[in-house]
């Protein structure tokens, strides 16, 4: 038997309709539909959380923290990842500050035991590739960012 939800505490559903509108906005403009679908859920599962950590800071830090980790995972700050956005790109789009966008983005990659090419928050295309190879590229890609330096 499925037990039913529990509602949302009202400043939990406020903050997360916020964050769900940032989001999509920054998504349609300048990601696609596969991060749209990521970055919304992610959004769903921390509003979902007991308690609920939205409800320190602002929406537009967290929408900056969850694309910054939905992107962590699928290399979006990678100069030839298509699309790509920067970190600094990110907090812009979301009006956030870089301090907050950082913050928040490693916060859920913690609570959210992320890693990279995390294949539970991979986009779908990737996923989708038969032969594995769109996994493999951004498997090694990300590693490669890595061990440079870069996050």
């Amino acid at each position: 038997m499925v037990t039913p939800r529990k509602p949302l505490a009202p400043e939990v559903a406020a903050v997360l309709e916020r964050l769900r509108a940032l989001l999509t906005d920054v998504c349609r403009r300048r990601l696609n539909d596969e991060y749209l679908a990521l970055t919304l859920r992610m959004a769903d599962l921390l509003a979902r959380r007991r308690p609920s950590p939205l409800t320190n800071g602002s929406p537009e830090g967290w929408a900056s923290g969850i694309l910054r980790a939905v992107g962590w995972v699928n290399g979006l700050t990678e100069r030839h990842a298509n699309p790509h956005l920067a970190p600094g790109e990110i907090d812009r789009e979301c009006g956030a500050s870089s301090g907050s966008g950082n913050r928040r983005g490693q916060e859920i990659r913690r609570l959210m035991r992320l890693r990279l090419a995390d294949p539970r928050w991979v986009r779908a295309s990737v996923l989708a590739d038969e032969t594995g190879e769109a996994y493999e590229k951004l498997y090694v890609d990300v590693l490669w960012a890595k061990m440079r330096g870069k996050n």
